[in-house]
């Protein structure tokens, strides 16, 4: 069976990308600070798994005469380094913005545009997928032709909720929820004979 996409939630793909966007760019700038602030160290992937550690241990390794004297977190106080800013990024990368309570950007995974896509399982979806898709694509036409609006709410009523009006971009589109629960009553319904 051929791949047949039901719907793509491209909302909450461009934001997830967003975030994710984010996360790269507080990454750039933390490896930049640190470069910055140690700049014969070598910077690796895993710094990110814990940032703070991981730039004290760098700094241990840059400064190890400082390290018979004092603590690794005292040494930028000693050499009047200003870590501050880097700081500042690496509590906006484990915490977020500290106003919501939105993902930490440390969190965020690279989106895949095929978690945010429904998938027709059966044939008998992709025809009805198919008959709804060309039914909005003729009542797209008669619109041209005629120079009428039809109302959506009252097409997504006559089709006894197999086109959807959707709310966001004003058009109709293949209901993919009504897919999704005649499946859901399907798997109930073999679960309950078993």
């Amino acid at each position: 069976m051929k791949k047949v996409i039901l719907y793509t939630n491209q909302q909450a793909f461009e934001a997830d990308c967003k975030l994710y966007g984010n996360r790269l760019t507080l990454e750039k700038a933390i490896r930049a600070e640190v470069k910055k602030l140690l700049p014969e160290q070598k910077f690796t992937s895993d710094f990110f798994k814990d940032c703070r550690k991981n730039f004290y241990k760098l700094m241990a390794k840059q400064y190890p005469k400082h390290l018979e004297l004092m603590k690794v977190e005292k040494i930028p106080d000693m050499i009047d380094m200003d870590i501050s800013k880097l700081m500042k990024l690496i509590f906006q990368y484990e915490n977020g913005d500290g106003k919501t309570n939105a993902i930490k950007p440390k969190d965020v995974k690279s989106p895949s545009i095929s978690s945010y896509q429904i998938i027709a399982e059966t044939e008998e979806e992709v025809k009805q997928f198919k008959a709804i898709e060309k039914f909005i694509e003729a009542l797209k036409e008669a619109e041209a032709v005629c120079g009428f609006k039809a109302m959506n709410g009252n097409i997504s009523t006559g089709t006894m909720q197999w086109a959807y009006a959707d709310l966001y971009n004003q058009e109709l589109r293949f209901n993919h929820n009504f897919v999704l629960s005649k499946r859901r009553i399907a798997q109930r319904q073999s679960v309950e004979k078993v």
